[in-house]
């Protein structure tokens, strides 16, 4: 009884790592992350923050739902701004594209000059980490 129960157990379990492994690879190639947009630079007590919108883009012919759970700018592997906490949900429809926004994102004092100084914005990169259908991903690339 027990080994049909551990043989019962790993077909099932197998099953979902199988299914889960479809899930990671097929997101992986259905939902595409654009260069990151920024917008709206200011003061928030005292700090500076600024406004980013994340492009989704999805070519597929199935509608996704999914959230952005953290974005980071670096410039040469430092850190010089990063996203609130939070999560900022989204919606994709099939063949769609759709900008997502509402992502504030907060600059360290040190970094300051490195955000609004345009001259310095080259070489800046992005991380974002985004769920998509309950699959966590890590998208990256060059700040436009």
């Amino acid at each position: 009884m027990k080994k049909t129960l551990a043989a019962i157990g790993l077909l099932f379990g197998g099953v979902w790592a199988y299914n889960k492994y479809l899930t990671v690879n097929s997101s992986l190639d259905l939902i595409k992350i654009e260069s990151p947009l920024v917008r709206d630079i200011g003061l928030k007590n005292g700090n500076v923050v600024f406004q980013l919108d994340l492009p989704v883009v999805n070519p597929e012919s199935q509608n996704y739902t999914g959230k952005v759970i953290s974005v980071r700018l670096y410039k040469n592997g430092e850190e010089i701004a990063y996203s609130e906490p939070g999560i900022v949900s989204f919606s994709i429809a099939p063949s769609a594209r759709t900008l997502v926004r509402g992502i504030t994102m907060n600059v360290p004092t040190a970094m300051i000059d490195t955000v609004l100084t345009n001259s310095s914005r080259d070489g800046i990169a992005y991380r974002a980490d985004v769920e998509v259908a309950g699959v966590k991903l890590q998208f990256s690339g060059k700040l436009s």
